[in-house]
């Protein structure tokens, strides 16, 4: 992989990875190669209870779990619910078609069977970035959007607030004006018939 490439995944943020997975030559190869190209904040556990406390207390920007952990599997960490935000990249020994559509069902961002090339784990997350940049920017357009429309609409409503106490107003002073002409002595009901005025 391209520093180029390496250094967009740094952008913004400093990536937080928590990987959950045996302790062997695999997962250290793993490492090595992600604090090489990516030089993220990494937690290393390798039980779904710790990655769970992890989950909670470094709040990872993206999780790496094997399927195989010490007390489970990786898909545990994904809760039914959908109520964990992150991404979650899956590590299977052997993918098997029905535990992939389970993956995929649960929301897994990627999947990748064992023996993993560190390169398409980092291509992966470099994609699983530039997708969470371009979500956050539309997110906060939106959020822009929708305080621009509540500013308008707030204004909409003071303009015509406004424009009901100019048209009360106007009102107001066309009866005073009729009733000080009435009132008037100047004035009779003749005055302003122009057929008698003939």
């Amino acid at each position: 992989m391209k520093a180029k490439e390496a250094m967009s995944i740094r952008a913004g943020q400093e990536p937080r990875i928590l990987i959950a997975a045996q302790d062997d030559d695999r997962t250290t190869a793993l490492i090595a190669e992600l604090v090489i190209q990516i030089q993220p904040q990494i937690t290393h556990v390798s039980t779904v209870e710790d990655a769970r406390l992890a989950v909670k207390t470094t709040r990872p920007t993206l999780i790496i779990a094997d399927q195989y952990l010490d007390d489970g599997y990786g898909m545990d960490l994904i809760p039914r619910d959908a109520s964990l935000l992150t991404p979650v990249i899956l590590i299977k020994e052997h993918i098997d078609p029905d535990r992939l559509l389970q993956a995929m069902r649960l929301g897994v961002a990627d999947v990748f069977e064992q023996p993993i090339d560190p390169d398409e784990v980092i291509a992966a997350i470099a994609r699983l970035h530039r997708r969470e940049s371009i979500r956050q920017r539309d997110e906060r357009r939106a959020r822009r959007l929708r305080r621009m429309s509540s500013k308008l609409i707030r204004d909409r409503r003071d303009l015509r607030q406004r424009v009901d106490l100019i048209c009360n107003d106007i009102v107001v002073a066309y009866r005073q004006l009729a009733e000080k002409v009435v009132s008037s002595p100047v004035w009779t009901a003749t005055n302003d018939n122009p057929r008698q005025r003939a």
